[in-house]
Parts: C-alpha cells; sequence; structure tokens
C-alpha cells in the first residue's frame, strides 16, 4: 500500500510517523504549507499544457461539478476503486468519510 510504502522509505528509526492528507492547502497550517508547498528550495513546479481543451473542461466539469454522481463514473472509469470494489480482504482499505 501507499502508507506501507511510504514508511519503508522514511519511517526507519525515526519514531512515530504521522500520515496526513488534506482536501485543500487552505487546511494546511502555514508551517506545513511552507515545508511542503512553498519552499523554493524544495518544491518542484511543473508546467501544464492543456492539448484538449473541450475534453480537459469535460473532466474538470466531471471532477469538481455539484453532479456526484459523474465524479463516481469518473473515479470507476479510471479504476481509482478496485475492480472487484470494496471488500474486507482487499488490499485497498475503503476510505472513511469525516462526518
Amino acid at each position: 500500500s501507499q502508507k506501507a510504502d511510504i514508511l519503508a522509505r522514511h519511517g526507519s528509526g525515526r519514531g512515530k510517523v504521522d500520515i496526513t492528507r488534506f482536501k485543500g492547502l487552505g487546511e494546511m497550517m502555514p508551517k506545513v504549507l511552507w515545508e511542503t508547498t512553498m519552499n523554493p528550495r524544495t518544491r518542484r513546479l511543473l508546467k501544464v499544457e492543456i492539448v484538449d481543451q473541450i475534453a480537459t473542461d469535460r473532466i474538470i466539469n466531471e471532477l469538481m461539478g455539484k453532479d456526484p454522481s459523474a465524479r463516481f463514473r469518473f473515479i470507476l472509469a479510471s479504476r481509482l476503486i478496485p475492480a472487484g470494489g470494496w471488500n474486507t480482504s482487499s488490499p485497498h482499505p475503503r476510505p472513511r468519510l469525516r462526518g
């Protein structure tokens, strides 16, 4: 799993490792934002070129739009959910939603 890979690379001999995910940059504390995103010495900027404006617009609307079923169809089509769905024997744990 992604977590196991990260712990294998970075967790040996350094005590407890805390892995956190954020939905957006506004959720991050300023120090963490600087360390992970803003520091010019460690950040990596990548140029993004839009080749197909219509397809790009469609995908952005599916992912960011108000229709959750469009997002779900995109996730299924992109194989972001295991082919057999979520089950207890899957190496991919089902994500938990915070209420």
